[in-house]
């Protein structure tokens, strides 16, 4: 590993402490795949039904509904009718969630800032003799779409 993953894995570290001293009721991967799917579709103003969230797949149907059952008891969800059809309802997060979940978004961005300085530089073109040697590899000769003859007897790149 390099030093430059060092920030990533800080950032990971500090939002798992925070997870555990703030959101103790995560105690499943479904918990947490949850709350984020129903987190998402309401901050992006489409609350999710629960048809789309067993169509998620996150888990079995009864393991959904058993997390989704506990997470109401909880208080964390708060289910209310969709205002265009009475009789579906979508799962919103409480408030008292959303505020403690905001409160993490600093302990994101050293990763984020970081993943996007590697991610420049992993998008960055190829030099020019890689790509040529990678069309190599492939049979192809720079410059030329396939690796077949130019043309009748001409001789074929080694």
């Amino acid at each position: 590993m390099e030093r430059a993953d060092l920030p990533l894995f800080s950032a990971l570290r500090a939002l798992r402490e925070f997870e555990k001293r703030h959101l103790p009721f995560l105690q499943t991967v479904e918990d947490y795949d949850l709350m984020l799917e129903i987190g998402f579709r309401q901050a992006a103003g489409r609350p999710i039904n629960l048809k789309e969230v067993m169509l998620l797949g996150i888990a079995s149907v009864p393991t959904v509904q058993r997390r989704l059952r506990r997470l109401r008891e909880l208080g964390v969800l708060k289910p209310q009718r969709c205002a265009h059809d009475g009789r579906a309802v979508e799962l919103l997060l409480a408030p008292e969630v959303v505020e403690t979940i905001g409160r993490c978004e600093p302990l994101l961005r050293p990763a984020a800032a970081a993943d996007a300085s590697n991610r420049g530089a992993a998008s960055a073109p190829a030099p020019e003799p890689a790509r040529e040697n990678a069309a190599r590899r492939r049979g192809k000769a720079p410059g030329r779409e396939t690796g077949a003859p130019a043309g009748p007897g001409a001789p074929r790149d080694p």
